[in-house]
């Protein structure tokens, strides 16, 4: 699966969600397409939420995001 990450996060960096879809087989990018599966976002998201919502991609937030880190 492609992850991609957008927002700020209280509770983790951005470079940690990388490392932590990394280490579970996905891969991450930096921009979205229609390629991605998964648009992680937090705070004040930007371009890449709305482009997630026009390619209806799926979309996480925070508590998807923990529920996932959890498995």
């Amino acid at each position: 699966e492609i992850f991609v990450i957008t927002g700020a996060f209280d509770f983790i960096s951005r470079d940690q969600i990388k490392k932590e879809i990394e280490d579970r087989g996905g891969l991450t990018s930096s921009s979205v397409s229609s390629k991605t599966d998964v648009v992680i976002v937090g705070a004040d998201p930007g371009k890449k939420y709305d482009e997630a919502v026009k390619l209806n991609i799926t979309i996480w937030n925070e508590k998807e995001l923990k529920e996932f880190l959890n498995e």
